[in-house]
């Protein structure tokens, strides 16, 4: 038998070329929070069985508390300018050329409650003298000149009865009314409206409205910022109704509380994400 030639042992190839560094390219804040969620997803998608006849699973109680203090019914589309950037800032010519921070006991008292809050509330929220972040945004009342008369008295018979809801709103019976609820039932310059229909006390009373819903829950010793953003939908709700249209500066700027404070509530919860 002829000897066997022996085998020639050939360089492995090089499938990449690491001649030259790897150039990385830099992630901005949107990217990474896109990947952890879609990381999040897989994950989730992964543990999930697989079924032959797929059913929608029963909301426990607490997914159904989750999706009523996050309803999103009354946030504006994303191609809104309430999510520019600057929106948030005060030198924004919105803020500056409608609102104005009225000195007075209302004032007072959010500044109190805010403090409570501290950094748990957006930036903005907070009023702090020489800080022009913290322009109070909340509590900003607008000018004479730019209000407009109640088209539409609101009665809370017709709010709970959905009389109403429309096919994109179908939120009143439940998650406005109980926020209308609330705020006769827990705050100590509304409960005198506990017996009456007619719910443009939320108007009128903004200001004070916003100071004690703050002022509430900066005394509770486990607060959440949905439950907050709820009620602060409640009264972007009423404001639509009672003027008919969203082309008010009245319903813009509470429209973009919610914004502030889901954006608040997203970005806590990325933060969890990370660590």
């Amino acid at each position: 038998m002829s000897a066997r030639p022996k085998r020639q042992i050939k360089a492995p190839t090089r499938l990449i070329e690491q001649d030259e560094p790897i150039k990385l390219r830099p992630l901005d804040i949107d990217e990474l929070k896109q990947i952890v969620k879609q990381k999040k997803q897989k994950k989730e998608v992964a543990k999930s069985p697989i079924k032959t006849n797929p059913q929608a699973p029963n909301k426990s109680k607490k997914t159904e508390k989750r999706i009523l203090d996050l309803d999103l019914d009354e946030l504006p589309p994303s191609n809104d300018i309430k999510f520019s950037k600057d929106w948030s800032e005060w030198n924004n010519e919105f803020w500056l050329k409608h609102f104005y921070t009225p000195k007075d006991n209302t004032t007072q008292e959010y500044i109190e409650a805010t403090d409570k809050l501290g950094d748990f509330l957006p930036a903005n929220f907070r009023l702090i003298n020489g800080e022009q972040s913290a322009f109070g945004v909340a509590n900003l009342e607008l000018k004479d000149e730019y209000k407009k008369p109640i088209k539409k008295i609101p009665l809370f018979s017709k709010l709970v009865n959905g009389d109403y809801e429309t096919a994109s709103s179908k939120s009143d019976k439940i998650n406005i009314a109980c926020s209308i609820k609330f705020f006769y039932n827990n705050l100590a310059s509304f409960k005198q409206y506990k017996n009456q229909d007619d719910i443009t006390w939320v108007i009128n009373n903004h200001r004070q409205l916003v100071a004690e819903i703050l002022e509430y829950y900066a005394d509770k010793e486990k607060t959440s910022l949905a439950t907050i953003k709820s009620r602060f939908n409640a009264i972007t709700r009423i404001f639509r109704l009672a003027f008919e249209t969203k082309n008010y500066e009245l319903y813009d700027k509470d429209s973009s509380l919610v914004i502030f404070l889901n954006n608040q509530f997203e970005d806590d919860e990325f933060d969890n994400e990370l660590s």
